[in-house]
């Protein structure tokens, strides 16, 4: 179940963009669980062809 998201504003600089996303959810085998990340993407030609998440685990 989840109980809420956010996304911030994107950060560009030349072909790269971030952005910090969080999520609040309850998961069968581990309760309720909040969790953020930052995201970053490499974009060419209008798409996206890379991308890496960071994010840490309880």
């Amino acid at each position: 179940m989840v109980h809420g998201g956010s996304v911030s504003d994107p950060v560009v600089a030349g072909d790269w963009f971030s952005l910090a996303m969080g999520i609040d959810a309850t998961y069968k085998d581990m309760g309720r669980m909040p969790m953020e990340e930052i995201c970053v993407y490499q974009v060419r030609d209008g798409k996206i062809v890379r991308e890496q998440f960071f994010y840490d685990i309880g």
